[in-house]
């Protein structure tokens, strides 16, 4: 793999970190203006730049995040495009459960994220007791 494979296969992580950061417009940057995601758990179309930020925003603000897996799966030739796999342990500050941010990004030629499926995988044992002592 070459370093511009390398870097390439980043670009996802330094966007996560930009967000933990609250750098917003920084990592609005780093996302193509004709970006498309799906979250296929609520089956929520994701179009563009704005409406990608915004659910980012309201997943990973105030969180604390850590990556635990990134791996760079497939570059195509022809589209010149990078497909990239992330795991990361999201931990909201507001109570909410552990979770586990699943990410599937495209990064284009420009080094820019064009395409995300995101997928959030609750923790074992991280959800609230309930009266009778039962952590759900």
């Amino acid at each position: 793999m070459s370093r511009a494979d390398e870097a390439s296969g980043r670009i996802p992580l330094v966007l996560l970190r930009l967000m933990m950061d609250q750098s917003w417009e920084q990592a609005a940057a780093m996302v193509a203006d004709e970006f498309e995601g799906y979250l296929p758990q609520t089956s929520k179309q994701l179009a563009g730049l704005e409406a990608f930020i915004d659910v980012l925003r309201l997943e990973l603000a105030e969180a604390e995040v850590q990556i635990h897996n990134n791996h760079q799966f497939n570059y195509d030739v022809w589209d010149k495009e990078y497909k990239v796999a992330v795991q990361a342990l999201v931990t909201p500050c507001d109570g909410r459960p552990k979770r586990y941010l699943i990410g599937f990004f495209t990064v284009d030629r420009e080094d820019m994220i064009s395409g995300a499926s995101l997928y959030y995988a609750e923790c074992a044992g991280s959800g609230v007791a309930d009266s009778s002592g039962v952590t759900r």
